[in-house]
């Protein structure tokens, strides 16, 4: 007999697979689909799909993830879209010789470094198993040769670690601070510090690092302070206090570790460069005080 369900779930499937294609495509069907709330249902669906993003890269998505949920619809990241043009620009102009992905989740940044800059290497650290499955697609759909895959912990310290995972809502979003409504679905993975990691592979040259932790981005910047104090490294931090305090931390907390390396904060705001006055934020930029802010997007 015939699986009616499936096949009507099959068609369903095919319509939004469809009104996707047109969002990345159309303005104005973007725009009616966020406004009448039908992003939000699509994000139930939990597609997961190959997309062409806007530049020309091969991405693999599940709506349900934030990130691919975007992408879906508009071919990007598109909110952070002035973070990352920010990165790309600074990656490019600055010459760097590595970056670092930390809290890769499903590559987009990687992607995106690995597409303009082919010879840079890419460290992309992700601890969740099920993410990084889907990184080493998106590796592979793009022959990304440069990027280095990590299934590991970014900590101030070794050993083991439990990984958080928020569960269905949002694929794709893990911690390891227990966090979600549900801390029962976690994993034990592996931690390591930047300064061992770099030391080890004997990482010498210019550097970025793009930190996305979910408030553990106090322990990341705790466990790389002989890299930081090279002063040879551009750093991209989120700022979120929410997340952040359930770290028992705060963004001032943030800004304080980097001054004490003599770094300073930048906002992107309408793709310039300003000083950073506080509050949350996609990605702040952290450079050394000697390095020119005025010249990094020339």
């Amino acid at each position: 007999m015939y699986n009616y369900n499936k096949i009507i779930k099959m068609n369903f499937n095919y319509i939004y697979l469809f009104i996707g294609y047109l969002s990345r495509r159309i303005k104005l069907v973007k725009k009616f689909i966020f406004k009448c709330g039908f992003d939000k249902i699509i994000r139930k669906r939990a597609l997961e799909t190959v997309i062409r993003l806007k530049t020309g890269e091969k991405f693999l998505i599940n709506t349900q993830n934030w990130i691919g949920l975007r992408c879906f619809l508009t071919g990007a990241y598109d909110i952070e879209g002035p973070y990352e043009f920010a990165l790309l620009r600074i990656a490019s102009n600055e010459k760097i010789d590595f970056f670092f992905d930390i809290g890769a989740n499903h590559g987009y940044y990687s992607i995106k470094v690995s597409s303009i800059l082919p010879n840079v290497q890419i460290y992309s650290f992700e601890p969740f198993s099920s993410n990084v499955q889907k990184l080493i697609k998106n590796k592979e759909l793009n022959n990304s040769n440069n990027i280095h895959i990590i299934n590991k912990v970014v900590s101030d310290k070794e050993g083991a670690i439990k990984v958080y995972f928020a569960g269905v809502d949002n694929d794709g979003s893990t911690s390891c601070i227990p966090q979600f409504k549900d801390n029962s679905n976690y994993e034990v993975v592996e931690a390591i510090t930047i300064d061992t990691f770099v030391e080890e592979n004997n990482l010498i040259g210019k550097k970025m690092f793009k930190i996305d932790v979910e408030g553990f981005e106090p322990n990341v910047l705790k466990g790389m302070k002989n890299t930081l104090r090279q002063h040879d490294s551009i750093v991209f931090i989120e700022h979120n206090s929410e997340t952040l305090s359930k770290n028992n931390s705060s963004i001032h907390s943030l800004i304080e570790i980097m001054k004490s390396f003599n770094y300073k904060a930048y906002d992107i705001k309408n793709f310039r460069i300003e000083p950073y006055c506080g509050g949350d934020r996609g990605l702040v930029l952290y450079i050394p005080e000697e390095m020119d802010s005025e010249k990094l997007l020339d």
